[in-house]
Parts: structure tokens; sequence; C-alpha cells
């Protein structure tokens, strides 16, 4: 009987060391099962933050050599602020923009204007630049362009650009048929800029005549009443004083554009320089870094032409010799040349060349250069033609102190004769600035 209980007792304590084998067994393998899986898990997570991190190495290296082309938009356009603007309400006869420049009394600015876009392959690579330089400009547009590439117009806006109308046909005939014609080419294209703005909201309004305002030209019979027409609208009209020369004579290169305006460039205070964003004009967005460097150097605010500082306005009222006289209104005789700029526009019509003397090449804003000078040596880079004493007013009696000026229209250039107080006489060559684009 003991014996039988004993041998019942050896094989209970058998089975329970083979159920607590069992489960330290069971432990055990749920142990490695649980390493086995947080080491996955951990290997997972590294080599997810290794190739996020070699991406992102990457992507920063192509950024730093990759010029970029196209601005990325949010999914809502953000909608232009609206700048509180204290140009005075144009009139008639009085609403000529570069005349309100120059009553404003400011310093050393500069207003890029591209003329006859948008498009989306040279609009796009000067908004670039524009950008990489932090450097804002107006850009006046072609109605029926703007058609064909709205979103181009609706960046331009976005960037902080200014958009105004230059006609929607750019077709001169179209364009100055009549007055209502000429109402109907303006309105219709600044709604389309309207159109194409986030929030719809209202540019300035100010508007550049196609071939320039000047009145010498085969339409300048009518222009005179299409400014008043202008003001009755509510613009003003605006031409230029300076340009690169990517519309006239020959095809230049990106260096043959700097030179040609560091030639003509007139010595006021501010330029309003003429340039082009029509899809044959590479040049002028590869010269548009070194103009923009240059006059950065030299410095010039870079400003959109609804961009005004008044701070110097009370000073520049009580001059009598303003700095910068720069105003097509000043002008009777100015050259221009044809606008054939439009690649779709076979119907351009030219201009004719004219000019006389006591005219020279100063500034192609409609506003002839005269030149200017008495006993003290003072000149105006855009003064009437006068000769003074301070001892009397009759110029004939002065011959010492007058200065004489010849111009010849033949191939855009003219030759300045300067008979100076000591009776020497020197000649220099001048290039025609007036570019009708």
């Amino acid at each position: 009987m003991a014996v039988s209980q004993d041998f019942e007792a050896r094989r209970r304590e058998r089975l329970k060391k083979q159920r607590l084998q069992k489960q330290r067994m069971r432990r055990i393998r749920l142990a490695v099962l649980v390493g086995v899986f947080a080491l996955i898990i951990i290997l997972i997570i590294v080599g997810v933050s290794k190739c996020s991190g070699g991406n992102e190495t990457q992507n920063n290296n192509n950024a730093e050599n990759t010029v970029v082309t196209q601005v990325p938009f949010e999914t809502e356009a953000p909608t232009p602020v609206v700048k509180e603007s204290s140009i005075p309400a144009p009139v008639k006869g009085d609403n000529n923009f570069l005349d309100e420049i120059m009553r404003s009394g400011q310093k050393k600015h500069v207003y890029l204007t591209f003329d006859d876009g948008p498009n989306d392959s040279i609009t796009p690579q000067i908004l670039d630049i524009l950008r990489r330089y932090n450097v804002k400009a107006t850009f006046f547009m072609v109605g029926k362009y703007i058609e064909k590439t709205p979103y181009m117009c609706t960046r331009v806006i976005q960037e902080g650009h200014l958009a105004a109308p230059h006609s929607y046909t750019h077709d001169y005939a179209t364009v100055y048929a009549n007055e209502q014609n000429f109402r109907d080419e303006v309105e219709k294209t600044y709604q389309l800029i309207v159109d194409n703005t986030p929030g719809n909201v209202e540019p300035f309004k100010i508007f550049r005549f196609p071939g320039g305002s000047f009145e010498t030209d085969s339409y300048g019979s009518v222009k005179g009443t299409y400014k008043d027409a202008l003001a009755d609208m509510g613009y003003y009209y605006c031409d230029w004083n300076s340009l690169t020369g990517d519309a006239e004579g020959a095809t230049k290169d990106a260096q043959g554009l700097i030179d040609y305006f560091e030639s003509t460039r007139p010595n006021v205070n501010n330029l309003i320089i003429l340039m082009h964003d029509t899809v044959n004009k590479q040049a002028t967005v590869d010269a548009l870094p070194a103009l923009i460097e240059k006059l950065m150097s030299e410095g010039y605010t870079f400003s959109r032409l609804d961009e005004l500082d008044y701070s110097n306005a009370a000073q520049a009222a009580s001059s009598e010799q303003p700095e910068e006289s720069v105003s097509s209104s000043d002008t009777a005789e100015s050259s221009s040349v044809s606008d054939n700029d439009d690649p779709d526009d076979s119907s351009g019509s030219s201009s004719s060349s004219s000019s006389s003397s006591g005219s020279s090449s100063g500034s192609s804003s409609g506003s002839s250069s005269k030149s200017s000078s008495s006993n003290s040596g003072a000149s105006g880079s855009s003064s009437k033609s006068s000769s003074s004493s301070s001892d009397t007013s009759d110029s004939s009696s002065s011959n010492s102190s007058s200065s004489k000026s010849s111009s010849s229209s033949n191939s855009g250039s003219s030759t300045i004769t300067s008979t100076t107080t000591s009776g020497e006489t020197t000649e220099r060559e001048e290039t025609n600035v007036i570019d009708p684009e």
C-alpha cells in the first residue's frame, strides 16, 4: 500500500514538472516572437527615415542647381492686395503719366515695362527673373493674347505686378479707326484683366498706345482726341523715356540690348524702360538680370507704374527748372519707326519717321530733347533750346553763349553740333531712342 502511494506521488510530481516546463517554453517562444516583431518594426522605421533623408538631401541639391521655371500655385489663388493710391484722377489735357511722375518729385525710380504679352514662353521666364530679384514691373497686355493664356495674366497679378491694357487687337488700322473702336479696344482688354484677377479686383487704369502716343506718325491726327477719350474713361496714358531696342532695327543679343540702353538713356531721375515679352524676345530675357543688377548698383528703386512717392512734390512744384522733363506734350516733332512686334499681326501699320532741327534722342516718351546753354554752362537733359546771358536776354547778341544743334533721321541717328563759349565746335552722334515697340 505504501509503495503504491509513493509511486503515485512521484508520478504527480513528474507531471507537475512537465507542466511547468511547458509553461516556460511558451513564455520563451512568446518573448522571442515579440522581440522579433519589435526588431522588424525598428528596422522598417530606420529604413523609412534613411530614405526620407536621402530624398530630402537630393531635392535640396536639385533645388540649388536648378532654375525654377514655373511657379507652384496654391489650390485657392490669393486675392491681390488693393493698394491705396494717392495719384489724382486724370483730367482732359493732363493725363500724361510721365508728367505726373515729374510732378511727384520722386528721385531714382525705375519702371520696367513689358509690352505685347502675355504668352507661355517668354512671360514666365521674365516673371521668374523678377521674382528672383524681388522686383516689380508693369505689363501692358494685348487682349487677344490674354484670351490665349489667361493663366499668365493671373500669374502676373498674383506675383504683385501691374497688368494694364495695350489694346485688344494691336492692329493699328483697327485700334485707331475711330473713337468708338479705340474705346472698345481699351475697355475690352481692361475687362479681360479684371476677369483674370483673383477676386476681380480692378487695377489702376493706365494705357499704353500701340506705337506710342506720338502725334507725328500716320495716326497722330487722331491720337490727341483719343487722349481726351482716355481721360473721360478714367485712364492715364504712358509712353517711355528709355529702352533696350529689343523691337528696333536689327536683332540684338543680350549684350547688344544693354549697350543700346546705355547709349540712349537720358539723364533723368526716373526711368520708364520699354521692353517686350513677345514670343521671339529671348534676348530680352537674357539681358534682364544684367540690366536689373546695373540699375540696382546705381541706387534705383524698382516700382510699378501705380506707385509714386509724393514726399518731394512740394519741392518739385517750387523748382523753376525741374531735374526731369520728359513729357510727350512738350514735343511736336519726334521720330517713330514701325511697330511690327506682333507675330500674328500681319497688318501692323508703319509709322513715318520724322525729325527736325532742335530735336534729339534724349527722350523717347515723346519729349524731344531741346538743347540749352548759358554763360553759367548749365543745361537740362530735356530743356528748350535757348541762349541766355546774365546781362541780356537777346539771344542774337550772345552768340558765344548759344548752343546750336542739328539732327538727321537717317538710320535713326542724329549728329549734335555744339558751339561752346570759347568758340570751339564739337560734334557727337546720338542714336534715336524713340521706339514704337
